[in-house]
């Protein structure tokens, strides 16, 4: 059980910024679960407002996008809506994904300042992905964060980031099955590697498998009894899939490197993984008895999963938030003495 450095707290002193995806949410649970930790997103920032049309010239109006181009005037006209504007009097420090500061333009980061709450910003995607990255770096550059933190450690050495490992938070999913329903199981889009997914669809059909492939068009299918096309899942959903099977299955897509979140549920829950990554070896729970990488699909995955070995991974928390979290404190603390001493 990981544990936080901060005792409980009937008020917030920390704000956490994510999308609108219970993904993210159950990622980061684990601090979110905290008294002392409020969670908020661009969906709950504006919940005050009841119009549908408002909300959308109001988030309109706030595009970091359209103020890049021209600072709008008048926002303030939102202000009595806006959460960030009536944020409680005794919030630190407010933290911000890449994805999730896109819901906030320049001026809303520097009222924050203004209260004297330290801004802080976590990378979840690396700076290839310019598309998400792209106005999260522009922020950077701009010295609008107190502490940047990236899960890619490339990017951690190149631009002189914090680095932390993933961030994940393990549920307690489990107990509600004495057995698995499939052998082996797969959720995740086609995209480009829908004819290596059915590839191994069909050496698996004979034994109890499931697969779950979004974004198929009804012309690309195949008469699979053990693939179900286009059933829309959250992610809840797709744990109790991962605690009802025995394997799951991961596919990078072509050029991908680095774990998946399939790596961090396969640890978690102590499964078995079937995956083409070759990087996986680099990974510290890496055990070949557990995780099979395969290069050819061929019988020999069949002979991976009816090996009847119980994967136990000794996982030891190393990708709770919580990690990232008692790090924040301890720098924060460490810039205080630091200040401290400048003073005197």
């Amino acid at each position: 059980m990981i544990s936080s450095d901060i005792c409980k707290s009937n008020h917030p002193d920390t704000i956490v910024c994510l999308e609108d995806s219970d993904f993210w949410e159950i990622c980061f649970s684990d601090i979110l679960d905290m008294d002392n930790v409020e969670l908020t997103t661009t969906q709950k920032r504006w919940s005050g407002i009841k119009s549908g049309f408002a909300e959308k010239l109001c988030r309109f109006h706030h595009s970091w996008r359209v103020n890049s181009i021209i600072d709008l005037p008048f926002k303030s006209l939102w202000d009595k809506y806006d959460f960030v504007c009536n944020v409680e009097a005794g919030v630190k420090r407010w933290l911000f994904t890449d994805t999730s500061v896109r819901g906030y333009d320049r001026s809303v980061l520097k009222k924050l300042r203004e209260k004297h709450i330290k801004l802080h910003l976590l990378f979840l995607n690396p700076m290839i992905s310019s598309r998400e990255t792209e106005y999260a770096l522009q922020l950077v550059k701009e010295d609008y964060f107190d502490l940047v933190y990236t899960v890619d450690k490339d990017d951690a050495s190149e631009y002189g980031f914090n680095f932390t490992n993933a961030v994940y938070s393990k549920r307690n999913i489990t107990n509600n099955h004495h057995c698995s329903n499939w052998k082996v199981s797969y959720v995740g889009a086609a995209k480009n590697r829908l004819p290596e997914l059915h590839a191994i669809a069909s050496i698996f059909e004979q034994i109890k498998s499931i697969f779950y492939i979004n974004g198929v068009k009804r012309e690309e299918r195949c008469p699979l009894s053990n693939v179900i096309y286009n059933h829309a899942m959250d992610y809840a959903e797709v744990l109790r899939v991962v605690d009802m099977s025995d394997c799951i299955v991961e596919v990078l897509q072509k050029g991908q490197r680095g774990f998946t979140f399939r790596t961090y549920e396969t640890i978690c829950y102590n499964k078995k993984l079937i995956t083409n990554n070759v990087d996986i070896k680099e990974c510290e729970f890496y055990n070949p008895r557990y995780i099979k990488i395969y290069s050819e699909i061929d019988d020999e995955l069949i002979d991976f999963i009816e090996d009847n070995t119980m994967p136990d991974y000794q996982y030891d928390g190393r990708y709770s938030p919580v990690n990232l979290y008692n790090d924040i404190l301890r720098r924060e603390r460490n810039e205080e003495a630091y200040n401290q001493i400048g003073i005197s």
